[in-house]
């Protein structure tokens, strides 16, 4: 059983128009909620680095997988977070959730955001690198902004 619709995209792959999403799922508790909503006819996770349940979700994925689903007939995004923009952590961040998921593959990768932070800083790095943040940090000490 599958929900049913879903969007043709340019590429001519087609795109359930509903799906489950992970984010501040509770630790524990994603990796059922994934089963039982591919189990009742979710065909569409929308997962991120970020969220860090991505390992809970590979563990659904592997209960319901054949038994429940072919692969192909899931579609699975996630997120490339703001630390792995640099072209050299693009494909190792990739691979990590690939890794998490027990895939080999991801019908659809997003960059989460489209700021960039330095990589190698936790997943909020402190650091003001982003040339707005800094020209808006020099206006409000001079005045014209108060936050």
């Amino acid at each position: 059983m599958s929900l049913g619709k879903t969007l043709a995209l340019s590429s001519g792959a087609h795109i359930p128009q509903l799906g489950l999403g992970t984010w501040q799922a509770e630790p524990k508790e994603v990796e059922l909620a994934v089963e039982i909503a591919i189990r009742n006819g979710y065909r569409h996770l929308d997962l991120a680095f970020v969220y860090q349940n991505q390992a809970e979700v590979g563990a659904a994925l592997k209960k319901v997988i054949p038994s429940v689903v072919q692969r192909e007939e899931l579609w699975i995004t996630s997120k490339l977070w703001n630390t792995a923009h640099q072209p050299q952590e693009v494909e190792k961040e990739l691979n990590e959730t690939l890794e998490q998921l027990g895939l080999d593959y991801l019908d659809l990768y997003l960059i989460h955001w489209p700021v960039a932070f330095r990589p190698g800083d936790g997943m909020f790095p402190a650091h003001l690198t982003n040339p707005s943040l800094i020209g808006i940090s020099t206006l409000m000490s001079s005045g014209p902004l108060m936050m």
